[in-house]
């Protein structure tokens, strides 16, 4: 029982060694089927399911007593060694015919498909070791001669040994790349080449084997850096997903914060303005979210007032009025350029007669009553075309009103990245419609650069006439006339109150900034003459516009130095130069929340709080 179970399971360990082979083999197109057929037909008690395995994979059919005959010698113990020994045998066949093909007297004939070339059986002595007259050709070099029948070669067996010399088990020797390329020469030696002697063999060995290794090595540090990458990779994509998530579930957060907000503000904050309880809801309600886009059409409108009582029927007035004035400037252009264009002509025709009359075959004395009057009526004549001639200006007449022609200039920079306000656009006109018409509203005043950005944030959330009043009820507070005015003492004193606060909360900064001589004038008075506009992305700035308007003009100045706190690291480290371009090209990847969590700790003392109650009296 013990000898059965030994053999049985000695035969399933063989079969599946030879399995393993047969299908190495079988996806190799150099073995022949042939040589697998034979080899295994030696033993078709112990591998008969192999067998089948190998029809199903090469396709050929066979007979095993046709092929192989009668295969019971008592020496057949490895059948592993001899299907690697008719392997390699048909190898070294091939690579044999493949050397003698390349002289330069033979023909080469196109490489066959394993499929299309002709099966060469291995004979059964072979297999089993028996004689034979010569080994075949191997890499120019003729093998070992053998006679008589020889024993089993196996996979342990040195060159020559097995019984008497085996001839073709010599070549399997312990250590052998059995499953090596086989288009891969065994000797590298070139068969008409003396043998090596033993210290260049071993020497070369040694170089191959060196190179070798470098070439592992390299290939090993190919891989590391690969796998390295692939590393920084996959986790700069799970980082990239993960913001995104976190993003989305923070825009989600903050939509539907905004969507509850919309029904307060609407359902108790608007129908009570000005009540305090309503306003420190408001003032709650701003801080957190903000007003919502939606509903800032009604918000600002309440929290700017229309102290000044602009009324539709006034804006239609100085509309018409400034659609007139422009039409009479264009008109003006046109007559100037035909006039230009008449004097140059004028003048060309009077250079013409003054060369015609200087030849004396056309020179002809003067009448006495034409010489006697042309003096006196020339003079009067000249003068009275002149002022017919010459078109009044009226833009002259209405004060800084003539700064009206400013704005076309100014219209298609403003808010560069949106397409609302350019050439051809919705609300190109709209805009040029509200600034003309302020320009006639307040002549004492006309166009400043930097207003079309005001009046363009108002027009996104409200119509014309709305954005109109509380555009023109925005400049008359006294923050913005201290600037359109050019009121120096009132500009240096809300300076002043921005430095205060500035050295207050970042005074690195603020030391930097002396030491490079940049003084509050260079940037911040274009910060605070368009509310951040220019320089702090579109739904940033709204945030902004919604803070001041409820807190007040002290938001300004903590909204500036909120900008130097989240640029403070990036400015400490820069001159003069490069610290105004920064200044005026605002990083457009500044957030509303870390703009915002900056802002928050940056309060006014009561002594700046009681100078802005100040300026707001004058």
């Amino acid at each position: 029982s013990s000898s059965s179970s030994s053999s049985s399971s000695s035969s399933t360990g063989g079969t599946g060694l030879f399995k393993s082979l047969i299908n190495a083999f079988a996806k190799d197109d150099t073995p022949e089927s042939s040589d697998l057929v034979a080899a295994a037909a030696a033993y078709p008690a112990e591998f008969s399911d192999s067998l089948q395995l190998l029809r199903e994979n090469t396709g050929v059919s066979y007979d095993l007593n046709n092929d192989l005959g009668d295969q019971d010698e008592p020496g057949d113990e490895n059948p592993v060694a001899k299907i690697i020994q008719a392997h390699r045998l048909r190898t070294q066949r091939r690579r044999a015919l493949k050397r003698g093909n390349s002289d330069p007297g033979s023909t080469s004939t196109p490489k066959q498909h394993a499929s299309q070339r002709p099966q060469q059986r291995v004979s059964p002595a072979m297999l089993s070791g028996g004689s034979s007259t010569s080994s075949p050709v191997i890499g120019g070099r003729q093998g070992r001669s053998s006679g008589g029948s020889g024993g089993s070669s196996s996979l342990d067996d040195k060159p020559g040994s097995g019984g008497g010399g085996g001839g073709g088990g010599g070549d399997v020797r312990p250590g052998d790349d059995l499953f090596r390329d086989p288009n891969m020469p065994i000797d590298f030696r070139p068969g008409n080449l003396p043998p090596k002697t033993a210290d260049d063999a071993a020497r070369h060995r040694k170089e191959v084997e060196r190179m070798n290794a470098l070439y592992r090595q390299k290939l090993v540090k190919e891989a590391k850096a690969k796998a390295v990458r692939r590393k920084k990779d996959r986790a700069a994509r799970a980082q990239e997903n993960k913001e995104r998530k976190r993003k989305m579930k923070r825009d989600l957060k903050r939509e539907v914060a905004l969507e509850e907000a919309s029904r307060i503000w609407l359902r108790d904050i608007v129908p009570n303005w000005g009540m305090p309880k309503s306003m420190n809801k408001a003032r709650d309600l701003v801080w957190r979210v903000g007003v919502p886009p939606q509903v800032r059409g009604k918000i600002w409108p309440l929290a700017i007032g229309n102290t000044l009582m602009v009324t539709p029927e006034l804006y239609d007035i100085f509309h018409t009025h400034a659609v007139n004035a422009r039409l009479q400037h264009k008109e003006d252009l046109e007559r100037a350029a035909a006039e230009a264009s008449a004097k140059a002509a004028s003048s060309e025709e009077s250079k013409s007669d003054a060369s015609s009359s200087s030849s004396p075959s056309s020179t002809a004395p003067p009448s006495s009553s034409s010489s006697s009057s042309t003096p006196s009526s020339t003079p009067s004549s000249t003068s009275s075309r002149a002022k017919k001639s010459k078109p009044k200006n009226r833009l002259e007449e209405v004060g800084k009103a003539k700064t009206f022609s400013y704005i076309d200039v100014d219209l298609t920079r403003t808010f560069p990245s949106l397409a609302f306000f350019q050439e051809d656009c919705p609300m190109h006109e709209q805009l040029r419609n509200i600034l003309e018409t302020f320009c006639f509203y307040r002549p004492d005043i006309g166009y400043v650069q930097g207003m079309s950005y005001l009046a363009g944030s108002l027009l996104l959330y409200m119509d014309q006439f709305a954005a109109f009043a509380c555009f023109a009820n925005m400049l008359n507070k006294p923050f913005f006339h201290t600037f359109l005015k050019l009121n120096r003492q009132d500009m240096a004193a809300r300076f002043n109150v921005f430095t205060a606060l500035f050295k207050q909360h970042l005074p690195r900064l603020y030391r930097h900034f002396e030491n490079e001589g940049i003084s509050p004038d260079l940037y911040f008075m274009e910060w605070s003459m368009t509310l951040f506009c220019k320089r702090l992305p579109l739904d940033v700035v709204g945030r902004v516009w919604d803070c001041y308007l409820i807190f007040g003009e002290a938001f300004i100045y903590r909204t500036a130095v909120g900008i130097l706190k989240v640029c403070e690291e990036q400015l400490l480290k820069q001159p003069f130069e490069t610290i105004m371009k920064s200044l005026q090209n605002l990083p457009q990847q500044i957030q509303e929340q870390p703009l915002f969590q900056a802002i928050a700790p940056i309060k006014l003392s009561q002594q700046l709080k009681e100078t802005l109650r100040q300026l707001q009296r004058v």
